[in-house]
């Protein structure tokens, strides 16, 4: 999966990383002239995920769902452990309306 992301979204736009061994989200941001959401869970996105596993999934939509998850892209991005992330505004909640 993490090949056919870099390979559809482009290699910069993708980072996997395993947040000191805890991390078990996936975010996927669709920011397009007609789409605008961003899915985001615990689930696999496999069959397996999909309908065997006990994971969950969020799709939000709309131009106000896109603003948030940049913002937390970049912070996760820059920290590859709990203790950096933890402190970030990012790991507080956000009230998506």
């Amino acid at each position: 999966m993490a090949k056919r992301l870099k390979d559809t979204a482009r290699a910069p736009n993708v980072k996997r990383h395993h947040m000191s061994n805890l991390q078990h989200n996936k975010t996927i941001v669709v920011d397009g002239p007609k789409t605008k959401a961003v899915v985001c869970g615990s689930t696999n996105f496999t069959w397996r995920g999909m309908y065997v596993q006990s994971n969950n999934a969020v799709v939000m939509r709309g131009a106000k769902a896109i603003p948030r998850s940049p913002r937390r892209s970049t912070t996760i991005g820059a920290n590859d452990n709990v203790n950096g992330f933890g402190i970030t505004a990012s790991a507080k909640w956000i009230d998506l309306a």
